[in-house]
């Protein structure tokens, strides 16, 4: 029995201050999220497995859900991937709405509370 060894490359990024809010903004993923991302970038997945960047067994857990791709996996596709990073934007963008909706009905709740008392 043989172990293969995968070595994985590091994004690269235009500064520091750049890389942490990428981290940032990734860590925020749900799984469903990831899945998703998985799911539109398949082929690119697929590609590390031929590059030996990501064993089979893994890709296939990927795959089937049972494990999710890591902060580092989505840098690391958005950093290679153009289309990568224009989807992960629309995810995030959609993420943030949703928020800032959330945000602001907890400021209108707490007013209108803050008017009762």
């Amino acid at each position: 029995m043989s172990t293969q060894v995968v070595e994985r490359k590091t994004p690269q990024f235009q500064g520091e201050q750049s890389s942490d809010l990428f981290l940032y903004a990734i860590s925020s993923l749900t799984k469903e999220e990831r899945e998703e991302i998985f799911t539109a970038f398949e082929d690119y997945f697929w590609s590390l497995i031929e590059a030996g960047e990501l064993s089979k067994p893994a890709y296939y857990k990927l795959a089937s859900g049972a494990i999710h791709l890591s902060d580092d996996r989505v840098l690391e596709l958005v950093n290679d991937n153009t289309q990568a990073k224009k989807f992960l934007a629309k995810l995030l963008k959609e993420k943030a709405k949703k928020l800032l909706e959330v945000s602001a009905e907890l400021e209108k709740e707490a007013k209108a509370e803050g008017e009762e008392e």
